[in-house]
């Protein structure tokens, strides 16, 4: 797993994920997948809206038009952040989330994840 840590998954309601308990060291990447992506370092539960694929679909929409994904801080100290993290989102298949340190010589503090499905909560 390139997160270092052990994921704490919160659901606050099946469209909302928070997930925190993990960091990046320096210069890696770790990702999020749909449950069952056994090639993902961590998996949302089963119950996020993995068929939002579908409702997007005839929408003209995708999985990167209604999927939010964004980080609080990276724990540096005093609540400040770094700004060496960046997000991207891939269709696949799978559909993974992407988070990559990309400071080459300082690993990130602990993460806060917050990862929603616009398109189910609009529906």
């Amino acid at each position: 797993m390139a997160f270092t840590g052990v994921p704490v998954i919160t659901s606050l309601g099946k469209n909302i994920v928070r997930i925190t308990g993990v960091s990046l060291d320096a210069a890696t990447a770790g990702t999020i997948g749909f449950a069952g992506d056994v090639g993902a370092d961590i998996q949302l539960p089963a119950e996020f809206p993995s068929d939002a694929t579908e409702a997007a679909a005839v929408d003209g929409l995708t999985l990167e038009d209604v999927i939010r994904a964004w980080y609080v801080n990276d724990g540096v100290a005093g609540g400040a952040e770094s700004r060496h993290i960046h997000v991207v989102k891939t269709l696949g298949p799978p559909f993974r989330i992407t988070y990559t340190n990309d400071n080459g010589g300082t690993a990130t503090g602990n993460l806060e994840i917050w990862i929603d499905c616009l398109h189910t909560l609009i529906r």
